[in-house]
């Protein structure tokens, strides 16, 4: 059993099943991580300093260091939470086959947080992103609800970076594109990854059976 199957019990998604939704609990922990996610609306990740962090914070210099060694593990937290938001709202909809309803979820997950986004896919924050979605939804890999015929981890890679791909695109519009929009062309594009996954098994399957 996978983690999003431990997160379902029947008639709903438990959140707190699954492994990277809460934050930490320590107190000092998350004044760090809502200092850091303050700044992410304003600045990329690359330019924020870990003394800047603390004095948002109220703590001082050094005791960052007993919970994190460097800024990035800070960013490793809070990316956590952030990407298992979007994970837990959209999947439970993508596995009952409402794929554009889930995307439509998932971009309105992202447009309440829009400048925090906009600061996660952007700079030196965008990498470690893009790495723990990735990580995150390859926990999935053998859940029944997954279609397609690629290999999986392929499948989900893809998947995983055409969400995010069309979301820096879509937060980076000036004005931004409608809502519907945005969940139109991240349902398009993963509805032509899950075909070409499905036309590849096919033509196999074809070939094996004209042998």
């Amino acid at each position: 059993m996978n983690v999003i199957s431990k997160a379902w019990d029947g008639t709903g998604w438990v959140p707190r099943a699954f492994p990277y939704l809460r934050e930490p609990r320590l107190k000092m922990r998350s004044e760090l991580i809502d200092a850091l996610r303050e700044m992410l609306k304003t600045q990329q990740f690359d330019h924020i300093h870990i003394r800047e962090i603390t004095d948002r914070a109220g703590i001082s210099y050094s005791s960052f260091y007993r919970h994190y060694a460097t800024k990035e593990a800070l960013l490793g937290d809070l990316v956590k939470t952030q990407v298992a938001r979007l994970i837990v709202a959209g999947l439970p909809l993508a596995y009952a086959h409402h794929r554009r309803e889930s995307c439509r979820v998932v971009c309105a997950q992202v447009l309440e947080s829009q400048d925090l986004w906009r600061g996660l896919l952007s700079g030196g924050a965008a990498h470690m992103l893009r790495e723990e979605f990735v990580r995150q939804i390859m926990r999935l890999k053998g859940h029944p609800g997954l279609v397609g015929f690629l290999p999986e981890e392929v499948h989900l890679a893809c998947a995983t970076g055409a969400t995010l791909n069309v979301l820096a695109w879509w937060l980076s519009q000036k004005p931004m594109a409608p809502i519907e929009i945005a969940a139109d062309k991240m349902c398009e594009i993963i509805t032509v990854i899950e075909a070409s996954s499905a036309g590849e098994r096919l033509d196999r399957l074809e070939a094996a059976n004209a042998a």
